[in-house]
């Protein structure tokens, strides 16, 4: 083995010493010695290219490999307890991301894209690259190794956070923030649930009218009828305090997507359900539905609602088999910009025909669920009508945008002329100035 006399590759991390060496193939291979014992030394099977340690956090040491020709960089990270490596993909020039649903696209990167952008303005005005350093470091932005090293280490402790919680789901334990109408906390585990009695008993009164097959509007009308606040209303009463159901609207009632959230919950026959959504990626705050199968479903870890049997018993509601309807694509321009007076939500855009003629209307979906006299109209808006009103009020601001043009045209027109005077007035007083300079020149003389 030959040892290399540059020895800027070598480091230092819990005891051992890192550094690369190669054969006389000119393979590079990592190594470490023990300190306190010389005769210690380990070698990772796997060849890395003449590459760098730039940082060790957390029992991981990360070398980076320096620019290659077509302007991409890579990084093995070395897992001190093992002792193995991890060959991560070659990244590609700073300011883009490999997409995650296709390898061979790139997507730009939001962070290091607003770096460049700030790189390339500083440069147009004509900065220095030095003082475009400073600027970055004063700033504390990462460098691109740094900032490659900090989003896998993100991923890694990602994927270790991940996995206890995922432990502690399959234990049984409530992970959520949020708990279902008709559960609460237990005072003493917060990943324990009880019965809520004062809900419970709405929630084992709706099981018993989807036993009865009774329709998803008649219970909805049923419990509008008899006041029961909804589960948003009833959240804001129990919790004054809490900014959640905060803009919900006044008019909020029991309606046919409540209700069928309701019946389909398999947390009231006794069951914990963990992992129901996912993150997209680190960092991201948008989530995915998690399919059935891959959910965690502990049954039997506290007294439900009702029992496993009447739950699926009330399943049978939802599998009658209905004629599917004609899919209205979302183009149509007064798509979520019509409101429905009274409770503010958008009004649902709908089809029908009747002898050969076809009829688009909006509607509140809510209205058929109210029974109060001051809730949502029942009635509904044509698309016809809506556009002519839309249309009006369109042609109205263009009007006012014609008129005031022609008032600032105007306005222009007077300031020129306002203009004219004065460079007039001003030429006039530049002569008297010169005549009066002249006599008073040839009187002093």
């Amino acid at each position: 083995m030959h040892i290399s006399s540059e020895r800027d590759d070598c480091y230092c991390y819990r005891g051992y010493v890192y550094f690369l060496n190669y054969g006389y193939s000119t393979k590079y291979y990592i190594y470490r010695q023990e300190i306190e014992n010389s005769a210690n030394i380990q070698k990772i099977a796997e060849e890395v290219r003449n590459s760098y340690p730039v940082a060790a956090r957390d029992g991981r040491i990360y070398y980076e490999l320096p620019s290659t020709y077509n302007g991409s960089y890579c990084c093995y990270i070395v897992n001190t307890d093992a002792f193995t490596m991890k060959i991560p993909e070659t990244f590609v020039v700073y300011g883009y991301l490999k997409d995650e649903e296709d390898r061979n696209k790139l997507v730009i990167d939001t962070y290091a894209s607003e770096v460049v952008r700030a790189i390339f303005k500083w440069k147009l005005e004509g900065i220095s690259q030095g003082r475009i350093a400073d600027k970055l470091n004063m700033q504390g932005v990462l460098c691109p190794m740094e900032y490659k090293i900090y989003d896998y280490y993100s991923k890694d402790l990602s994927v270790k956070v991940k996995t206890a919680k995922y432990q502690k789901m399959k234990q049984g334990k409530y992970l959520g923030g949020h708990v279902p109408y008709g559960l609460m906390k237990d005072p003493k585990d917060k990943h324990k649930l009880i019965i809520d009695p004062e809900a419970a008993a709405v929630v084992r009164e709706i099981f018993d009218m989807a036993i009865a097959k009774m329709r998803l509007i008649d219970m909805a009308r049923t419990l509008n009828e008899r006041g029961v606040e909804p589960p948003g209303d009833y959240y804001r009463r129990k919790n004054s305090g809490s900014s959640k159901y905060a803009k919900a609207s006044a008019q909020a009632c029991w309606n046919h997507n409540n209700l069928r959230n309701t019946l389909q919950q398999e947390m009231y026959y006794g069951a914990i359900v963990g992992h129901k959504r996912q993150g997209l990626n680190v960092g991201c705050r948008h989530t995915s539905k998690v399919p059935k199968e891959e959910q965690f479903i502990v049954e039997g870890k506290y007294e439900g609602i009702v029992t496993k049997e009447e739950f699926l018993k009330a399943q049978e509601i939802f599998t009658k088999k209905r004629r599917s309807k004609k899919v209205i694509e979302k183009t149509y321009p007064l798509y979520r910009k019509v409101k429905c007076g009274t409770c503010g939500r958008a009004m649902v855009y709908k089809t029908y025909s009747r002898n050969g003629v076809a009829y688009r209307y909006f509607s509140c979906p809510h209205a058929k669920e109210q029974v109060d006299e001051d809730g949502c109209c029942k009635r509904y808006a044509t698309e016809d009508n809506l556009n002519v009103i839309v249309w009006s009020a369109v042609r109205q601001l263009l009007d006012m945008t014609d008129s005031f043009d022609k008032k600032l045209d105007k306005l222009n027109r007077i300031s020129r002329q306002d203009n004219m005077l004065l460079a007039e007035m001003l030429a006039g007083l530049q002569k008297e100035k010169e005549k009066c300079e002249s006599v008073y020149g040839r009187s002093a003389g």
